[in-house]
């Protein structure tokens, strides 16, 4: 009677794994709000990035500006590296808020994130 009971067992179940559904790596649960923050958080993130673009278009303008200048305007070489200094700091600002809000990402476990 004992192997039959055996039998009987491991029939049952294999049976009620087969009628569980299976989760596998296709079949993905998404919180909506999740995915909504992680949408606001990227967006965040590609409005930094251009921004952080601007400051680095405007810091190659005031190098060639500096290059070009006369020598007799000192007033205009000390504004230029008033405004190179300036533009130096928003830079570093903005790429400490960058790699800050990419750790928030990660934290918040966003679903198929791929960041440089």
């Amino acid at each position: 009677m004992k192997p039959f009971g055996r039998l009987f067992l491991s029939m049952i179940l294999t049976s009620s794994a087969l009628c569980w559904p299976q989760v596998g790596p296709d079949t993905l649960i998404r919180d909506p709000g999740l995915s909504r923050r992680c949408k606001e958080l990227l967006k965040e993130r590609q409005d930094k990035i251009k921004f952080k673009q601007k400051a680095q278009s405007l810091i190659e303008r005031n190098k060639a500006l500096r290059k070009f200048k006369d020598p007799n305007r000192v007033s205009a070489h000390r504004q230029l590296q008033k405004n190179f200094d300036e533009l130096k700091k928003e830079e570093l600002l903005i790429i400490l808020k960058i790699e800050v809000l990419e750790e928030k990402i990660v934290r918040s476990g966003c679903p198929g994130i791929v960041l440089q």
